[in-house]
């Protein structure tokens, strides 16, 4: 029986995460890693597990970003313009919008909020400009579910837009591109970032089914070029990239691996399942 956190239940038999990242604004900890050259920047996925801490109202919080400036980046954050817990995903070029999913209420009136520190929660974004169908070109997957206009505003990139993360130039996670600060304040676990390839949830994730909720599960395919895995495995390296290709990240500033815990309510759930299972075996 696996447990990831207070929230995310494996199934039994199923895949073990053992620790998480803990990052902390206060100390402006966050990751980076420059490419040596350019990706693939009209195809890729990035997926995450995180847990909030800080939900502060007049402070942006940031999983991934990339880019010089405010006209030429790429950004995956919270709270924007003091609204704490929306969420926005933007992809800029020469000041221009290229690709945008939001909840911003400047953007979408009655948006969705991410705000409890007690939840873990899966994101999935994909980047997929090649693609002839224009709705499927920018894709969010929260908790294994496919973000839709209904809690977003969502703008479509054109064909072949070039998104700036995955370019030979800082790539950082937790922090807000290169000219801000605006760094995360909570936990990350299972970091997966695939070059060249458009995937869905189902490559990181699957629904438990004694308990219908949405958990984590091992990624197996290639990762591309650039692509990395990043579970923090290593205390005194918690950048070293575990997909075989050694694109490891620098870390900066101080950041923790706390271990995940049960907590004891769950513990003794799973206890409980452990004894009735040996009386069957019996």
């Amino acid at each position: 029986m696996t447990m990831f956190a207070s929230q995310w239940l494996a199934n039994p038999g199923g895949y073990t995460i053992e620790q998480s990242i803990r990052f902390n604004n206060d100390d402006s900890s966050h990751l980076s890693r420059t490419p040596s050259s350019d990706g693939n920047l009209t195809t890729w996925t990035y997926s995450v597990w995180f847990k909030r801490s800080a939900i502060a109202g007049g402070t942006a919080y940031t999983l991934m970003s990339a880019g010089a400036d405010n006209t030429n980046d790429t950004l995956f954050y919270f709270g924007p313009a003091n609204e704490e817990g929306t969420l926005d995903i933007f992809f800029r070029e020469s000041g221009s919008t290229q690709g945008r999913i939001t909840s911003y209420s400047g953007s979408k009136s009655g948006g969705r909020f991410f705000r409890d520190p007690s939840a873990w929660m899966h994101f999935v974004l994909v980047w997929d400009t090649t693609n002839s169908t224009s709705a499927d070109r920018i894709r969010l997957y929260i908790n294994g579910e496919r973000a839709t206009t209904d809690a977003f505003a969502i703008t479509e990139p054109s064909l072949n837009d070039e998104s700036r993360w995955n370019t030979a130039r800082a790539n950082l996670i937790g922090k807000m591109r290169d000219d801000a600060t605006n760094y995360f304040d909570g936990y990350m676990a299972e970091v997966n970032f695939i070059d060249g390839q458009a995937l869905t949830a189902a490559s990181f994730g699957e629904t438990n089914s004694d308990t219908g909720q949405w958990v984590p599960k091992e990624y197996t395919g290639s990762y591309g070029t650039n692509g990395f895995y990043l579970k923090g495995q290593d205390s005194s390296a918690l950048g070293d990239d575990s997909s075989g290709n050694g694109n490891d990240f620098t870390r900066t500033a101080s950041i923790l691996r706390p271990r995940l815990q049960l907590p004891r309510r769950i513990q003794m759930w799973v206890l409980e399942r452990l004894k009735a299972r040996r009386k069957l075996v019996r």
